[in-house]
């Protein structure tokens, strides 16, 4: 009646009758048979087993696994939303409502999530409940929802018109930190979050160095600062100086997190540039790179890529850079 399933140092029992279960996860195996054989003789005694709620799954999903904190995250907010239900009462609706409800929020900077980011996190409580179906908790997966579409993949390149228009006018404007922070996102493809979260401590500004920490992957890597970029953020600072490892770019009166989104968008409503994500910098340093020369692994290395898939996007400007170097050796050979 009861089964036992070790996964790293912990032991999950699981204890089914009459098509209904209910699990538990335990440091050690001794207590997960002493739960069980509780189990067993409260149904020889007549009892019945209480269906194991959602949120009893989630936390020991999260127990078991050395998860990202963005992914733990995720789960919780799952609990909160949909924890106090049984497995069994759970449908497809409430997943569907549950996904409507996460595309009318905003991230923590005060964008709307896009549907890519929503069907990752409709993702993150399928795996949690495919984990179940292994474990004969439920017959079927309800969280198994039509992904949405996704249309954020777009590799968008500034003109140096563009470039120039924008810069002019970050320069003029209000905000100190918004023309360092778009500055350094140009030179360096870093995403707008990490740079809201550069902290002063890991920053060294005579080497032209940072390093980022909190990245949507979790990893943590290096980032270069060059040119005038390097330049201004040295101005930036010196005129707005970080008092220990106070994050670098702050609001007007030393506020944070940045709020960055309404300044970017006033910037490029004044530049007359209507369809430019503060994302497409990141494209645009990618793209740039892989224009004159360097490989996809040097490109993925910068961005943090993890998959050498999300880098192969740039690949046609890298085919360019190496066509144009044919065409300057035939040149050179037809003189």
């Amino acid at each position: 009646m009861a089964s036992y399933r070790k996964r790293g140092n912990r032991y999950n029992v699981q204890v089914r009758v009459n098509g209904k279960a209910t699990s538990k996860t335990f440091i050690n195996r001794r207590d997960a048979e002493t739960w069980a054989k509780q189990q067993e003789i409260k149904i020889e005694q007549g009892g019945t087993i209480t269906n194991t709620t959602l949120a009893t799954v989630i936390d020991a999903f999260i127990a078991e696994r050395d998860l990202e904190v963005y992914t733990a995250n995720i789960l919780l907010w799952w609990k909160k939303e949909l924890g106090s239900k049984r497995l069994s009462e759970l449908g497809r609706g409430d997943f569907k409502n549950a996904r409507k409800k996460l595309l009318k929020e905003n991230n923590k900077y005060g964008e709307p999530l896009k549907p890519a980011t929503v069907n990752r996190r409709v993702a993150a409580i399928s795996a949690v409940l495919t984990e179940c179906m292994e474990d004969e908790l439920i017959d079927t997966n309800p969280a198994r929802i039509k992904i949405l579409p996704e249309k954020n993949k777009r590799d968008r390149m500034l003109t140096d018109g563009e470039r120039e228009a924008i810069l002019r006018v970050c320069a003029a404007h209000d905000q100190p930190a918004l023309l360092p922070m778009v500055m350094v996102a140009m030179v360096s493809g870093a995403r707008a979050g990490e740079l809201i979260e550069l902290r002063a401590s890991d920053l060294d500004i005579e080497r032209g160095t940072a390093i980022l920490r909190d990245t949507k992957n979790g990893d943590t890597r290096p980032m270069p600062i060059r040119g005038n970029a390097l330049d201004v953020l040295r101005d930036y600072l010196e005129c707005h100086p970080v008092i220990g490892s106070g994050k670098v770019f702050r609001n007007i009166g030393g506020g944070v997190p940045f709020r960055y989104a309404s300044h970017w968008a006033d910037a490029k409503r004044e530049a007359g540039i209507d369809n430019l994500r503060f994302h497409d910098l990141r494209h645009d340093a990618a793209s740039s790179l892989a224009s004159v020369g360097a490989s996809l692994a040097e490109i993925g290395e910068l961005l943090g890529h993890r998959s050498a898939e999300t880098t192969k996007r740039y690949t046609h400007y890298s085919t360019e850079h190496i066509e144009e170097l044919g065409e300057r050796i035939a040149r050179r050979i037809d003189k």
